[in-house]
């Protein structure tokens, strides 16, 4: 009999074992949302450039929709064409642009500025 009772309470301790991993793994998981990484997802908005502002290192774009999209930048930013550099931007107002960028807490900053050649 206590071999029974010995085995009974391995049994139910094992149970209670897998029963609280598993809980505590169902917790990791919650907090991320499937598909997403702890990392802010990648966007990208195209638009004509409106403005840039190197004091405060932001940058406007007007979207086709006629929307003002407002990005920061900082020096990990790539521009690619305007002669790469915040200061060839500066000169580019009205040039075809495309940002990607992350937003965080409401501010969007750019992680990539590509100006469209024109021809």
């Amino acid at each position: 009999m206590q071999k029974v009772t010995r085995f009974f309470t391995v049994v139910c301790f094992a149970c209670v074992l897998a029963a609280w991993t598993s809980a505590v793994l169902a917790q990791d998981t919650a907090q991320t949302p499937p598909g997403q990484t702890q990392e802010t997802q990648v966007q990208s908005a195209s638009g004509k450039l409106k403005s840039v502002d190197s004091d405060a290192k932001k940058v406007t774009i007007t979207t086709s929709a006629g929307d003002d999209m407002e990005f920061t930048y900082n020096d990990q930013t790539m521009i690619v064409g305007a002669e790469s550099t915040v200061e060839g931007l500066a000169g580019k107002s009205g040039a075809d642009v495309t940002v990607s960028y992350k937003e965080d807490k409401g501010v969007k900053t750019a992680t990539r500025i590509d100006v469209k050649a024109t021809t």
